[in-house]
């Protein structure tokens, strides 16, 4: 009989709220893991039929499938050639920090499946890589450093039961949890803005510019004042100083200025400026504004409880 051995990981999917682009640089960043995220399930079966089989789905529904062989990570076979090639990259790295990390005479089954829909930005592949590395026993912030040119932000807040406060520095990371509850936050919505952009595209285009610029300690500055802040008045300011900031650095218009200068409240951009999630902030009832943001054909809305992982 063979022997079967099965675990189980989860990582959160999470949110940049300020610090985009400027964590690169030292600044501090706001991140805030969420309640949904990305499961993955291994089952390693001991036979004489070396193999890696991965199965995906997204909010449950099938959506990619791949079978490499697991000596050499060659891919027999898969449903979606450039989803086999990255998966087929991250294993290697993995691999590579962990040279026995697959056995000759052993299938391995994994099974993921992602909370939330792909094309949200929430951490797709940050939730992943934390997976992988997690069942291997590797560092998740070595393995994302073998893919990934970025912080390493959504490295940590996929891992962490709280929002923190991320800074690189000289010596390497700043993870400091923080209680982001704010007494407001019922004022405080998600919209989709539904233009993904591709991260690494965004960082590539937009990092020597901002090396440029001397701005991270006011950026660590109004991190801090945003994360911990008891007056929504004092909020809001400190959200707009943020956005004008980065729109000037950037030379990009502000998301609300461009397509909702007619709302009641303030918006700022979240992850690759402009294209995916966007922080809404207002006092006007809840279904005015998502009316408002329906009104302009964007459904996906979410109210911060509903969400940010939290202090209890």
């Amino acid at each position: 009989m063979n022997e079967v051995t099965q675990n189980t990981f989860f990582s959160n999917g999470n949110l940049i709220i300020t610090g985009e682009y400027f964590v690169l640089t030292g600044a501090k960043a706001l991140a805030a893991p969420l309640k949904y995220g990305q499961q993955m399930m291994v089952t390693s079966i001991i036979n004489d039929k070396p193999s890696l089989l991965w199965k995906a789905t997204e909010q449950g529904k099938p959506w990619f499938n791949a079978n490499f062989n697991s000596e050499d990570l060659n891919i027999i076979d898969s449903n979606n050639d450039e989803i086999a090639l990255g998966l087929q990259k991250l294993l290697s790295a993995a691999l590579e920090l962990k040279p026995l990390l697959f056995n000759d005479n052993t299938t391995y089954e994994f099974s993921s499946d992602i909370q939330f829909s792909i094309s949200w930005g929430w951490g797709s592949s940050a939730t992943l890589i934390s997976n992988i590395a997690n069942w291997a026993g590797i560092d998740p912030f070595e393995l994302n450093k073998q893919v990934s040119s970025g912080s390493g932000y959504d490295i940590a807040a996929s891992n962490s039961a709280t929002p923190i406060l991320y800074q690189l520095t000289k010596d390497g990371r700043k993870i400091t949890p923080v209680a982001f509850k704010p007494e407001f936050r019922e004022n405080i919505y998600f919209v989709y803005l539904g233009r993904k952009q591709k991260t690494s595209t965004s960082i590539e285009k937009t990092i020597e510019v901002i090396r440029r610029e001397n701005m991270a300690s006011t950026i660590s500055e109004l991190t801090e004042r945003i994360a911990t802040e008891s007056s929504l008045k004092e909020f809001v300011r400190c959200i707009v100083e943020h956005e004008i900031i980065v729109s000037k650095t950037l030379k990009l218009p502000r998301v609300k200025s461009e397509y909702f200068n007619d709302f009641d409240g303030e918006i700022k951009s979240l992850g690759a400026w402009g294209g995916d999630f966007a922080m809404v902030i207002s006092q006007l009832p809840k279904k005015r504004i998502k009316n408002y943001f329906r009104d302009k054909g964007l459904e996906t809305f979410f109210g911060f409880d509903e969400i940010i992982k939290k202090l209890a």
